[in-house]
């Protein structure tokens, strides 16, 4: 099949993650496959189409409609396969007509105002990576049940876990009847016991609900475990750092002037197995929190 990803790719969120490596598979059977997104680059075979796709004016819709009508045709796509709203509307226009069928993936909950529930441009099917986000398009966007299908985010696992040491001792911790909660320092524990120093790494995006949430780990619970554990590094992995509040970016740099070469501003990276594997405990959402609860690695969603 000849297959075209459509996708907001501002940064390299979850989202972004996940048709990536729909696409890679998609490849490895043998299909065609595009992706038209924000990005110059990303990390696939696939051909890429840089195209605004984020760009909600509607003079740069109209343009993203065209450009990617003339893609449909040009190229015989036999389906388009949309990764968030803004896609999914400039997908519903391009194929609107060219008897191509239309696939949105869901991965979040969705704005709620009267044109999403009057007028859909999700197309012919949609996937809910979540039971819980399939009964938001039920119940609140108001979709036809019948083109909701539940797929959970595919995540691929190393054969052997890279955490099982870590795993193992914090599972003898919480089964110890004398233990009945399980703090930081037994998280820490198990990585100095190994000669490495400790780590705690909060992975994610910094910008919009994650940032403010960063902020205040950053102002609140990062400098009193920072002061506690004299090894301890806090490691800040992911994109738009920039983006953080303004509270977040004094807190931030109030804990780097404090603590110096312990907290590790790494932003974006590919190597995010890598960091898994000198991490004691992680802090993150969504596929991240998959990824290192699948490598064996404390997580606290």
């Amino acid at each position: 099949m000849r297959i075209l990803h459509v996708l907001s790719a501002e940064f390299f969120a979850g989202s972004v993650a996940y048709a990536v490596a729909l696409a890679e598979a998609h490849r490895r059977e043998g299909h065609q496959v595009w992706l038209a997104s924000d990005a110059a680059q990303l990390p696939t075979g696939a051909l890429l189409v840089q195209l605004p796709i984020s760009r909600r004016s509607y003079g740069q819709r109209l343009h993203n409609v065209r450009v990617l009508r003339r893609l449909v045709r040009d190229q015989q796509i036999d389906v388009v396969h949309a990764h968030s709203r803004a896609a999914s509307w400039v997908s519903y226009w391009a194929v609107r007509g060219q008897r191509v069928p239309l696939v949105s993936t869901v991965h979040g909950r969705q704005h709620l105002h009267a044109s999403t529930s009057l007028f859909d441009i999700y197309g012919d099917k949609v996937i809910a990576i979540c039971e819980n986000l399939a009964a938001h398009l039920r119940e609140e966007v108001k979709m036809a049940p019948e083109k909701i299908v539940v797929v959970p985010n595919g995540v691929a696992f190393a054969s052997a876990s890279l955490g099982s040491s870590v795993k193992l001792q914090l599972g003898e911790s919480l089964n110890d009847p004398g233990n009945q909660s399980l703090s930081w320092s037994s998280a820490l524990l198990p990585t100095e016991a190994a000669g490495k120093p400790a780590r705690l790494a909060f992975i994610g995006r910094f910008n919009g609900p994650k940032g403010e949430r960063a902020a205040a780990l950053f102002e609140h619970v990062f400098p009193p475990l920072l002061r506690e554990f004299f090894t301890l590094r806090v490691a800040l992995i992911g994109g738009e750092l920039a983006q953080l509040p303004a509270s977040g970016t004094a807190a931030l740099a109030a804990l780097q002037a404090e603590f110096g070469e312990r907290v590790e501003v790494v932003g974006f990276t590919n190597d995010v197995a890598g960091w898994l594997r000198k991490t004691s405990l992680v802090i993150g959402a969504g596929r991240v929190a998959i990824e290192a609860l699948g490598a064996g690695v404390p997580t606290l969603a």
